[in-house]
């Protein structure tokens, strides 16, 4: 049954703009995400929390700290759920309401291909707290110099909760008004990365004292072999090659606006990903991570004459990132643990 109200809300929020299916979704997503009882890796954030002090060093200073915290006040797994589960939403929520034409669609977009991923990698989630409020500032805030500052000061506060944070500063380069010299850097920097991601990991990883912990990653996923490195590329790819076909098709008009949430330059910086998902699996966060913003520029180009194009193309992405990521091999661990193992459904 739940299924069943899920998926016809995503339907509805692609249909309608009525802001009650937006709440009505909100909600939803609040209840499976705090009230959550089982999940993949559910074990593993309790265990960080209750053996926190056997985690020195190899945990980022910041979730380290708000593990301490939550032993001191002697809240559980499932408060930090809360907690993270309505900043998270509700930061969301507002985000794409101020920055999209048209937030059902993206909700949507969310509900399909990103939802349940944050609910089951809940240190990450924290992280993106503040990234979102970070790339927020950096799209709307016009003075060039205080919003970019306002994003590092936010992207150094994600890391202390997840190391791999650290690289959503390259989207500041956004900032750059000339998208043929933004072309020649992020070239420069994908040949950088390609030829030397090892020593750049290191640096990041010695930077936040957390060295062990990512090449203890880096290790794991090497040994996991290449096929989920090499469909997570293709994802991306896939991603950027629909959003630059919608581009071409309906974007280019609006360039004459010099708004920079028409004009965001995400998907050339994304290319730096590519570089990185070989590394850890933690980048493959990244893309999945910005894919709402790119979704809320696209609703800023629909008009009467290409909106069922344009919200075929959103529904079909999701849907994509919905099969390979959830039901292709999460189905069992991700999927049926956070649609039906629920408090709420207990206390009815």
């Amino acid at each position: 049954m739940m299924t069943v109200i899920y998926f016809c809300l995503v339907i509805l929020l692609f249909a309608n703009k009525n802001k009650t299916i937006r709440y009505a979704a909100f909600f939803l997503l609040l209840i499976l995400f705090c009230f959550n009882t089982d999940n993949a890796d559910r074990g593993i954030y309790e265990y960080r929390l209750t053996e926190y002090e056997n985690l020195t060093g190899i945990t980022e200073p910041g979730y380290y700290l708000l593990m301490s915290v939550f032993n001191l006040l002697h809240l559980d797994i499932q408060i930090q759920y809360v907690i993270t589960g309505l900043l998270y939403l509700t930061s969301l929520f507002y985000i794409i309401t101020k920055i999209s034409k048209n937030p059902n669609i993206v909700i949507g977009y969310y509900m399909f291909a990103v939802f349940f991923l944050d609910v089951v990698q809940l240190r990450a989630t924290t992280s993106l707290i503040f990234v979102l409020w970070a790339l927020y500032y950096l799209l709307t805030i016009e003075d060039t110099k205080k919003s970019v500052i306002i994003f590092l000061l936010l992207i150094f506060a994600s890391a202390l909760f997840h190391s791999s944070s650290l690289f959503f500063g390259v989207f500041a380069l956004i900032k750059i008004k000339s998208r043929k010299n933004l072309i020649i850097y992020v070239l420069i920097c994908f040949v950088i990365l390609s030829v030397a991601e090892m020593f750049f990991i290191s640096y990041i990883g010695n930077a936040l004292s957390v060295t062990d912990k990512i090449e203890a990653i880096s290790q794991s996923d090497k040994y996991k072999g290449n096929n989920a490195n090499i469909v997570a590329i293709v994802l991306l790819i896939g991603m950027l090659s629909a959003y630059l076909i919608l581009y071409s098709l309906y974007g280019k008009r609006y360039d004459k606006y010099k708004n920079i949430i028409t004009r965001n330059n995400i998907p050339i910086l994304l290319l730096l990903v590519i570089p990185l998902i070989s590394f850890s699996a933690d980048f493959r966060r990244i893309y999945f991570a910005v894919s709402p913003f790119l979704v809320s520029t696209i609703t800023c180009w629909i008009n009467k004459n290409n909106g069922f194009v344009i919200k075929s193309f959103i529904f079909v992405w999701g849907g994509i990132f919905f099969y390979r990521l959830i039901l292709h091999g999460n189905y069992d661990a991700v999927f049926i643990p956070i649609m039906y193992d629920n408090m709420i459904y207990k206390v009815f």
